[in-house]
């Protein structure tokens, strides 16, 4: 595995604890992988504050990824087949173009907007 991408509901559950993601993020890490977070993904759950410090913590170990241009446009693409929204649209194109995973707590939205492209998706 190259990388894998988390959406907004993989990070919410790593601030919450659940031990399912934090399980699969261990594993990751131990396989010398930096997971992907796309910057629209962490603007979605930041709030600041000392209640986000295990998110903090997380992100840290994390690659946060900008939205270019070009991700834009490629996100606009898939809005055009399932309008759910920028911030999933962007884990979507991030997975499709690193061909990696992508971990979710709300597959359907990701399946929908990935329309005829094959997308690996990890349920927490």
């Amino acid at each position: 595995m190259s990388t894998i991408v988390y959406d907004a509901g993989a990070l919410v559950a790593a601030e919450d604890g659940e031990e399912r993601m934090w399980a699969i993020h261990k594993r990751v890490l131990a396989r010398g992988v930096a997971p992907v977070v796309p910057a629209t993904v962490l603007a979605e759950v930041w709030r600041g504050g000392r209640r986000q410090h295990r998110l903090g913590q997380f992100v840290q170990s994390c690659e946060v990824e900008g939205f270019s241009a070009e991700s834009a446009r490629a996100a606009g693409v898939l809005l055009s087949v399932a309008p759910h929204g920028v911030v999933d649209a962007s884990v979507v194109e991030c997975a499709l173009r690193r061909a990696c995973p992508c971990v979710t707590g709300n597959r359907s939205h990701l399946v929908d907007l990935a329309g005829t492209h094959r997308i690996n998706i990890i349920d927490i």
